[in-house]
């Protein structure tokens, strides 16, 4: 019996990141939108917290280890950045089927829809954009390029303020994508 038990005592156990979150937020079962790798759905985490859910598209019912490493590196990077132009990572789960990542919320929308709303919104256009601009320069002092860089993908929180949003996840869309195709 001591033999058993020095021996499981001497098996490692990994790691959880920071940024893991277990299921702790309540997710609305419909999504706002959808992409081409993820469906994006309005949650709650704690008792009030007002959050976006990203839910991976992948099919079958496991996620391959290339893509969950994809997901890990890229979360390890975007959850150390801290800039009011760059949404905030609140945690995700490379873990989970689907695996998920979980965000601010920025009310108002994507910079299309925003501009598209009024033409009091569009005097506002450059404020924003040099906002984005602003959230660019940081990410690429951190030697990240976005990748993805659209309209789109530039938020406009509840204060007004623009937030470059899906940070590199195109590598996790491309890996993805290639354990889908690959025999």
């Amino acid at each position: 019996m001591m033999a058993t038990v020095i021996r499981t005592s001497t098996t490692s156990v990994p790691k959880l990141p920071p940024w893991f979150l277990a299921y702790e937020i309540r997710i609305d079962p419909k999504p706002f939108a959808r992409g081409s790798f993820a469906t994006v759905h309005r949650g709650v985490r704690g008792s009030d917290k007002k959050v976006v859910v990203k839910c991976f598209l992948v099919d079958g019912a496991d996620v391959d280890e290339q893509t969950r490493q994809n997901i890990e590196a890229e979360m390890n990077l975007w959850h150390q950045f801290d800039h009011p132009n760059v949404v905030k990572l609140l945690g995700a789960s490379h873990m989970s089927t689907p695996p998920f990542i979980v965000c601010e919320d920025a009310t108002n929308g994507d910079l299309r829809s925003v501009l598209a709303r009024s033409e009091a919104n569009k005097l506002q256009q450059w404020k924003l954009l040099f906002q984005a601009a602003l959230g660019l320069e940081y990410i690429h002092k951190k030697s990240v390029v976005h990748g993805v860089l659209k309209l789109n993908n530039v938020l406009v929180g509840v204060e007004g303020q623009a937030k470059l949003s899906d940070l590199g996840l195109s590598a996790v869309r491309t890996s993805a994508i290639l354990s889908e195709t690959t025999p």
